[in-house]
């Protein structure tokens, strides 16, 4: 077991650290034995303390920080080195002088960040930086988008986890996928437009000419179009007069489009409940482009066949980041067109700040989807798993990783479809190391003319087949990450042998086991990484463990 001494104030940090490291620990009690103690904030390591192995990190007295609508600035900024990883530091890093054999650098000037000694049969490692603050800044405000593509936080699981099995402890965690998934994946649709026929000569369909002639001319003389979508495009205006008035099919439509292209699959989709509202800005004021032209009321019919088929309806919030009137109001508006139990919610936009997940949470929302990034893809929050936000009490927050207009809007990143397709497999890959899950999402647009990116979509699809991926809908995914979250290893000791007796054939795998992975502390003559098993569990039988080791102190 880990033992944690900490500032009263970190708590709700360190909480949800072992809800997504999920290996046994409590609250230091220095008539207790332990594993393995943590130090952190202002606290000091005690003169006796019973444990093989003592992590310290400084404490550097930063104050909270909140989400904010965007990423904003961040003091402090470090990148630590150590062991072949490579993260970075928000909160402050210290050098450290003194202290024993140097494992962990600075960029740059190579300054010591963390050191480690052999006192007594016990191993000390010291940080120059403190761990739950930079988990509250990552899980708060998020990292700035030069560091996307890293996952922070798991990289800081990963590095607390390596030192623990190079000390010879044994270690048990509940790891972040399920058993016989070689990776966890949703695929999402936002639904801001719902068929051109809806647009007469507005800038909606003014911008789609504009791009669908000019713009694909345009890309063949610069090198990054093609004549297939140049052919598609002209096509589809051609098409144009004769879909408006009905005789050709609208290729706007998405429904069936991503219900055959997702296939075995089932995704989730985010409608917008009311038609022409913009809603506030995170500034203040209107975001005047940002209403639609269509109500969720309006395409009643189509929603309940999708739920019909097993796939997601979840709200496309306008102002529910901001007013608890206006979620219930969009929540209820949407759950009667669908007739169907709507729980999860994705902001229009993306637009946030700190107090939305407390807002969201009170009106009632099980999950909320907006935490990523317009700009870039990646781990915004430093992690690929669902996790709870530090002031919330129901709500969780399933990160958003890969979305295409990020990826492939002009002012935005601006890929080609080999680069995009690179990026996302490159998240995708990140996300099977790491564990957690791996969320797409792609508009309702993107697959027909004049965006045409089916082509990177398609590519990471099969990226997703290729790592033996379990692609649920977006509710699914955070139901199994909550039937993990309520298996509670604070204050309990499991050893390998009892949780071995729990194992459940393969067979018998159901979709919410769990997958316990047993870290072995042996090595092989060739010094090979430490080996670990992993076994199938169900949550019932898990729980029920853990109650008894509560009792019997296993």
């Amino acid at each position: 077991m880990i033992g944690v001494i900490c500032d009263a104030c970190q708590e709700p940090a360190v909480r949800e650290f072992f809800e997504l490291f999920k290996t046994p620990w409590a609250m230091f009690d220095p008539s207790a034995s332990y594993a393995a103690v943590i130090v952190a904030g202002d606290a000091r390591v005690p003169d006796a303390v019973d444990a093989r192995l003592v992590i310290s990190f400084a404490g550097l007295g930063h104050a909270k920080v909140g989400v904010g609508p965007y990423v904003g600035d961040h003091e402090g900024h470090a990148v630590l080195s150590s062991g072949g990883a490579e993260l970075p530091i928000f909160r402050g890093a210290e050098a450290l002088s003194t202290g024993g054999e140097i494992i962990g650098r600075r960029l740059g000037d190579l300054a010591p960040l963390v050191r480690e000694r052999e006192q007594d049969g016990r191993r000390f490692i010291t940080c120059g930086y403190d761990l739950f603050a930079e988990v509250e800044f990552l899980l708060g405000r998020g990292q700035p988008v030069e560091h996307s593509r890293t996952p922070t936080l798991d990289r800081h699981t990963e590095l607390l986890r390596r030192w623990m099995v190079e000390a010879d402890l044994e270690l048990v965690e509940l790891y972040p996928t399920p058993p016989q998934c070689g990776l966890l994946a949703t695929l999402t649709h936002d639904i801001d437009f719902m068929g051109i026929r809806r647009h007469k000569f507005d800038r909606t369909l003014l911008g789609f000419l504009y791009r669908a002639i000019v713009g694909s001319a345009l890309g063949i003389v610069r090198g990054r179009g093609s004549a297939r979508r140049l052919l598609r495009n002209w096509s589809a205006v051609l098409s144009l007069p004769f879909v408006q008035i009905g005789v050709l099919g609208d290729f706007w439509l998405p429904f069936e489009r991503y219900d055959k292209a997702d296939r075995p699959w089932r995704s989730t989709f985010f409608i917008v409940p009311f038609r022409g509202r913009p809603g506030k800005a995170p500034a203040g004021g209107i975001a005047a482009g940002r209403g639609v032209p269509y109500g969720a009321n309006e395409i009643a019919p189509q929603l309940r066949e999708l739920a019909a088929r097993g796939h997601e309806i979840a709200l496309h919030g306008i102002d529910a980041w901001w007013d608890g009137q206006a979620s219930r109001e969009e929540l209820g508006a949407l759950r009667t067109a669908c007739d169907a139990d709507v729980t999860g919610v994705r902001m229009h936009w993306l637009f946030f700040d700190d107090a939305s997940p407390g807002t969201l949470d009170l009106a009632g929302f099980d999950y909320d989807a907006t935490v990523g990034y317009n700009d870039a893809v990646g781990f915004r929050a430093g992690t690929a798993q669902v996790f709870a936000p530090l002031d919330t009490e129901h709500l969780l927050e399933l990160p958003l990783m890969i979305q295409d207009t990020s990826l492939l809007y002009p002012s935005r990143m601006h890929c080609r479809e080999d680069e995009a397709v690179g990026a996302s497999q490159a998240i995708v890959d990140t996300v099977h190391e790491t564990g957690g899950v791996a969320t797409i999402s792609w508009h309702e647009r993107s697959l027909s003319p004049e965006r045409l990116w089916d082509r990177v979509y398609h590519g990471v699809l099969a990226h997703l087949r290729a790592r033996d991926a379990s692609v649920r809908p977006a509710r699914e995914v955070v139901a199994w990450f909550r039937t993990r979250r309520s298996v509670s290893l604070e204050g309990t000791q499991l050893s390998a042998e009892s949780v071995a007796r729990l194992a459940i054939p393969d067979p018998e795998v159901s979709a919410d086991a769990l997958r316990v992975r047993i870290h072995h502390p042996l090595r092989d003559a060739a010094g090979a990484a430490p080996r670990y098993t992993d076994l199938a569990v169900r949550p019932a039988d898990l729980i029920a463990l853990v109650r008894d080791a509560h009792a019997l102190a296993i």
